[in-house]
């Protein structure tokens, strides 16, 4: 089952969401992100920091409403990060409105996360693992099985207490839903692996659900007598340091500590076997589960989020939650997975390495604009065909202004560019000799201080069109032809001078050749005119001649007759 949704046509390739993803389980081909799932351990950051809101977790109130209508045993199990997310004073008025959406009741989660603690006691006092790493956080879990398996082994073997409080629900009422509410995204694909959660709803997806059916939990809580009377120290869970916190009583040989982000906690897995005799409690999100992903983001951020988890769970009650009559067990069983990444040979990276300008070890910058750490790294994500070799943007960049500098510096065309105050940015070879100037005494000048330019009409230049216009320089006795540009995003201009002298010379030419052609045919005309005026004549000539002969010749006849 699909956590989160791609959005195709929204993703502008912009690599925030691979920058930002700690374990790279983005594919970015055909100019999109693709989240590649077998890969992803759901810390939601994608979902956090994409622009476009490319990629959403799907949302699961429509499978939740079913469950309700088809089920009047649905129970909530509601994590201790509500009292941050929700300007509530207690789970009274929450659970008042889940009632009001058809759940049977609501519970906390901390009950939950109290029986992890006492099986993460029973475990310490065994003293059988040489570190110790908590279990709360489905992210973390992951993170481990996926890419540490060596330090698997240092992972309590233990359900996180979303699980654990799911089991001992069902373990009082055999016919049970539980529904998880949190801010966690992870929990989603826990629940559907763990088979004993029946869904997964955020906060923010609740809140959306509450002000779709008009149910104020702020005016609730307002109306709400009725006061939580339990105490719980396992509501310290959310924030940081918060598991060490509510554990109580410190294990001899343990030191404890408390690490929050997943970078933070990939550099302690990496160096996990260096360590020794360490409690260590682990979080994917920055300041713990006050932080998630899912979370309702209030005024005053995190910082004020742990100061009211701190109150709410030093001023509720004064009852322990009695956790004595469960049974459920909440053994887990983590298992390496594979990842199905494969590693190319050296050979193979520096061939890949090659095809996009990394010819030696000074080329390779290491400046992550692509998303990935390393260029070596990038190089290993095309090899397994989840990144392509045109993400190197300092590559592309210089080959597109390599390759702009051929097309400038090789053009038969005069190219002169200017910033938004008319400063001569450059000016190709073609330019210089067609204006008889020297590129270092324009470079970096105004238009309007280089004589040579003064033809160019600045007004003509800094409009919003597309100029052609024709011109005859004195200095160096050529026509030109300047087409005149300006592109307003990036407030340049520039101009491009076509030499003409060549084409006028030949149109010279030609028309010279053209009037001699006429005045030669006209010659040649008159003559041919007097020579058939000529014939026309002699003819004319012979034929009275022939006619006076012929005339005489036959009276000679009639005469002789």
């Amino acid at each position: 089952m699909s956590i989160l949704k791609f959005n195709v046509d929204n993703c502008k390739n912009c690599y925030k969401c691979l920058r930002e993803c700690p374990v790279k389980a983005i594919s970015m081909l055909n100019d999109r992100a693709e989240i590649v799932e077998d890969l992803c351990i759901l810390c939601g950051k994608c979902t956090n920091v994409c622009p476009q809101n490319a990629k959403v977790v799907i949302d699961s109130t429509p499978s939740i409403k079913r469950l309700l209508q088809e089920n009047s045993n649905v129970y909530a199990s509601i994590a201790p990060s509500f009292i941050s997310n929700f300007n509530i004073k207690s789970i009274v008025p929450l659970r008042k409105a889940l009632k009001e959406l058809g759940f049977k009741d609501a519970f906390e989660t901390a009950e939950g996360a109290k029986y992890v603690n006492k099986r993460y006691q029973e475990i310490l006092n065994k003293k059988d693992y040489p570190n110790f790493i908590t279990s709360a956080c489905p992210s973390i879990v992951s993170l481990i099985t996926k890419y540490y398996p060596k330090a698997l082994k240092y992972l309590a073997q233990v359900d996180s207490p979303m699980v654990a409080h799911g089991k001992m629900i069902k373990e009082k009422d055999q016919n049970a839903k539980v529904v998880f509410i949190g801010p966690c995204i992870s929990k989603k694909k826990e629940a559907n692996e763990a088979m004993v959660i029946d869904d997964v709803l955020t906060f923010i997806e609740l809140e959306e659900w509450l002000k779709e059916v008009g149910i104020n939990l702020e005016i609730l809580d307002l109306e709400t007598t009725e006061t939580e009377i339990n105490e719980n120290k396992a509501r310290y869970y959310p924030i940081e340091r918060g598991i060490i916190k509510s554990i109580g009583e410190y294990r001899e040989g343990y030191d404890y500590i408390s690490v929050s982000g997943v970078e933070k906690c990939k550099e302690v897995l990496s160096n996990i076997d260096n360590l020794s005799d360490m409690f260590i409690e682990m979080s994917a999100c920055d300041y713990s589960c006050i932080n998630g992903p899912a979370a309702i983001r209030k005024k005053g951020g995190c910082i004020k989020a742990v100061e009211v988890v701190r109150k709410y769970t030093k001023g509720i009650g004064n009852r322990p939650v009695d956790i004595s009559l469960y049974k459920a067990d909440i053994n887990a069983n983590y298992q390496c997975e594979n990842v199905g990444l494969e590693m190319p040979d050296e050979a193979t990276i520096k061939t890949i390495l090659l095809t996009f300008g990394k010819n030696k070890k000074t080329d390779e910058l290491n400046c992550g604009a692509c998303g990935y750490p390393t260029c070596r790294d990038k190089a290993i994500a095309v090899f397994n065909k989840m990144a392509q070799k045109e993400m190197c943007l300092p590559f592309m960049k210089e080959k597109a202004e390599s390759l702009s500098n051929q097309v400038i510096s090789n053009s038969p065309n005069g190219i002169i560019t200017f910033d938004k105050n008319m400063i001569v940015q450059e000016c190709n070879l073609s330019a210089q000799k067609m204006l008889g100037i020297e590129v270092e005494k324009v470079i970096k000048k105004s238009i309007r201080d280089i004589p040579e330019m003064n033809f160019l009409d600045i007004s003509e230049i800094t409009s919003n069109k597309v100029h052609l216009q024709k011109y005859h320089l004195e200095k160096t006795n050529k026509d030109v032809e300047v087409s005149f540009v300006y592109i307003e995003k990036q407030h340049i201009s520039f101009c491009i001078i076509r030499d003409l002298t060549i084409d006028e010379e030949n149109v010279r030419k030609l028309m010279e050749l053209k009037q001699s052609t006429i005045d030669l045919t006209n010659k040649v005309i008159e003559k041919q005119m007097r020579s058939v005026q000529e014939i026309a004549s002699l003819l004319g000539e012979t034929t009275a001649e022939t006619k006076i002969a012929i005339y005489n010749l036959r009276k000679i006849l009639l005469k002789d007759e």
